[in-house]
């Protein structure tokens, strides 16, 4: 009996530890990330990205898709201030990850 109950409290165990693992990161996480993205890119500090400083950042990015900066910064700056704002950055960010999971989609299945 105390071997059923020994398996049966590490599996617990083993259920709570791999329900941790596979969470992803919190609210306040993904927060932080994003303001820590965001600063890293506003490479002045001014507040907003201009088109340089997005350009830059997007370059550096790891995917190796080609962007066409021009049309990106146009379509990340919705107020058509001439700066992306962090909500502006962040649903562009969106957008394009939605475009390139879509291109991937489209290549892969056809």
């Amino acid at each position: 009996m105390s071997a059923i109950s020994g398996y049966s409290s590490s599996y617990s165990n083993y259920s709570n530890y791999s329900g941790q693992v596979r969470q992803g990161p919190s609210e306040e996480q993904m927060a932080a990330m994003k303001k820590a993205m965001y600063d890293k890119a506003d490479a002045d500090g001014s507040g907003g990205l201009s088109k340089t400083e997005l350009t830059d950042f997007l370059a550096k990015g790891p995917s190796g898709d080609s962007i066409d900066s021009e049309s990106t910064f146009t379509s990340f700056d919705s107020d058509c201030d001439g700066s992306v704002s962090e909500e502006e950055m962040d649903k562009g960010m969106q957008n394009l990850r939605s475009q390139m999971e879509s291109n991937m989609n489209k290549a892969r299945f056809g």
